[in-house]
This record gives C-alpha cells, sequence and structure tokens, in this order.
C-alpha cells in the first residue's frame, strides 16, 4: 500500500534543441506539458516547470533532448528548491 504521506510532483518535460528520435520542441510545448498541466490540475498534484529550469541552458542538452551533467544538476537543484519551498525536505 501507498504510505498516505507520499507527496507526487509532476514536472514539465525539458526543451528539445533540435528535432531527435521524432521529439521535438513544438510537440513537447504544445502538446506534452499542456497535457502535464490538465493532470496536475485534475489531480490536484503540484508540478515543477522543467521546461522553463532549462531552457536558458541549451547548450546542456547532449543529444539535443537529454541533459549532459552540468544540466542534470541544474534540474536536480530546481527539483530539490521546489521540494525545500514546500517544507518536504530541509
Amino acid at each position: 500500500s501507498i504510505n498516505p504521506k507520499t507527496k507526487i510532483y509532476l514536472c514539465h518535460c525539458i526543451p528539445a534543441r533540435a528535432t531527435q528520435w521524432e521529439i521535438s520542441d513544438s510537440v513537447i510545448s504544445s502538446y506534452t506539458n499542456p497535457c502535464i498541466d490538465d493532470l496536475a490540475k485534475a489531480n490536484n498534484l503540484p508540478l515543477i516547470d522543467m521546461y522553463e529550469v532549462m531552457k536558458p541552458h541549451m547548450e546542456l542538452l547532449f543529444d539535443s533532448i537529454h541533459p549532459n551533467p552540468v544540466g542534470t544538476k541544474i534540474m536536480a537543484s530546481a527539483i530539490a528548491d521546489r521540494l525545500r519551498k514546500d517544507g518536504v525536505v530541509k
């Protein structure tokens, strides 16, 4: 069974620097992330906007889609900041 104190967060997909494996920034921004918005709203779940977090760091997407180690640190920091802000972690 699920611990009733468990808190689920949703995250937006990060931007894509170029189309790769049929993944494109236009699909992410016009379809995928709006679907995540709807899911978060429908289930009253907090949302972390990783799209905006990574938008200024497109050069850190080593294959145009996935972040390199520096990019993952930026993402992890944004998630940790949000969890601290919400009082989930100290």
